[in-house]
């Protein structure tokens, strides 16, 4: 597959094994078995029915190493069930689909992301054109009701999402698109604690929080899921910006002056978060001579490894689940809006009603990093996720 042909829906019928498991060897237990994905390719289309043992319209590679070097697809074989065009993929019912047939509707169908990806304005946009409420695993962010409480997505299942605006918006009748960050992407953290498996991922997409008090709800409310990718150039630099306004929140004048809003900015709170746990990154059990090579000269090295993590474990999360998938770059928003709005609301099996704003692009940060450093952090992330991933990411590889 080419990375550049643009989004695809994922098949969810294989547990992939990524270069990330040499690194947390001693969290996982036991190796995963590769199962070769069924595969087949349509010029006219980059959107499939998902079913268990099915295929995709693009080609997406079944894991046949643990190792970074980018293997091209031995395993994958045409599909018996022949190719599908972009109308005729989009038309989902629930035993195609989804993998539990009787769960409840609306269905839950994931927006996953880094932070900083994108992710407000994608919530924002399907609500605003669909006139329909989104959820969310934050309740800092979900409307109360009249009596001041959270409206959970499921009465019965009041510690799973909470509406955003249940007093403005309907429901939607199919799948209510859902807002979490899973897990792995704190700031400043020492390997311990950077080190993410599948399982404690996985806890971290089912969980939230409101006032304090944490809310989970079971995996098997979950049907779908949006990955939503950005370029880790802009989406680090992002991150930073967040940090900034974190500061001028705090009235921290000392940090703000160290770390301004400009490339040498960036650069010096690089060099303070790359020094902050030199110690244990020496000592880590969890980072090998590979992966500490790989770090070196690389800006944030620590951002860079949450990052590459993160959509590892994010693709693994899903094929775990075996949920349809629809995998996302934030940047066709600009190069391709109309199409990759049609895309998401297909997905979610959600009709546009309202009027969709004037996309504004997310700025670019090219001149924050080397030509050097780019090529190392690309590297970096390489050297941590297996091929499937690395075909996803490989577009920002320039």
């Amino acid at each position: 597959m080419n990375p550049r042909m643009g989004d695809q829906l994922l098949p969810q019928s294989t547990q992939s094994k990524s270069r990330g498991s040499i690194v947390l060897s001693s969290l996982i237990i036991g190796t995963s078995l590769i199962i070769a994905s069924y595969l087949l390719t349509n010029q006219c289309s980059e959107v499939f029915k998902n079913q268990p043992d099915s295929v995709g319209m693009s080609v997406v590679s079944s894991p046949d190493s643990t190792h970074s070097s980018l293997h091209k697809h031995k395993n994958g074989k045409p599909s018996e069930t022949g190719a599908k065009t972009d109308v005729q993929a989009n038309v989902h019912t629930a035993a195609q689909t989804d993998p539990d047939p009787n769960a409840p509707w609306p269905r839950i169908a994931w927006l996953m992301s880094f932070p900083n990806s994108g992710t407000s304005y994608t919530m924002m946009m399907t609500q605003r054109l669909s006139d329909r409420t989104a959820a969310s695993n934050y309740g800092a962010e979900c409307q109360l009701d009249e009596k001041d409480n959270l409206v959970p997505v499921h009465a019965d299942h009041p510690d799973g999402p909470c509406l955003l605006q249940p007093l403005k918006r309907k429901l939607p009748d199919r799948y209510i698109i859902t807002k979490t960050h899973c897990t792995g992407y704190g700031t400043i953290q020492p390997p311990d604690k950077r080190v993410n498996t599948r399982r404690t991922f996985l806890l971290g997409c089912l969980r939230g929080n409101h006032n304090g008090i944490d809310m989970h709800y079971d995996e098997k409310l979950v049907q779908r899921a949006i990955h939503l990718i950005r370029d880790p150039f802009n989406n680090i630099v992002s991150r930073f910006h967040l940090q900034q306004h974190a500061h001028t929140k705090k009235g921290d004048n000392n940090w703000l002056k160290k770390y301004p809003s400009t490339p040498e900015g960036f650069q010096n709170w690089c060099t303070f978060m790359n020094n902050s746990n030199k110690n244990e990154e020496n000592d880590s059990r969890f980072i090998d001579d590979d992966l500490r090579n790989a770090q070196k000269g690389v800006p944030c090295f620590a951002e860079f490894f949450e990052y590459a993590q993160w959509h590892q474990l994010a693709l693994d999360t899903t094929r775990d689940l075996k949920i349809p998938t629809l995998v996302m770059h934030y940047e066709n928003f600009e190069t391709d809006h109309n199409r990759t709005i049609k895309k998401i609301f297909d997905f979610l099996e959600l009709e546009p009603e309202g009027e969709e704003k004037e996309f504004i692009a997310g700025k670019s940060y090219d001149e924050y990093f080397t030509k050097t450093q780019r090529a190392k952090a690309m590297n970096l992330i390489k050297e941590f996720v297996n091929p499937d991933t690395w075909e996803l990411l490989e577009r920002y590889d320039v």
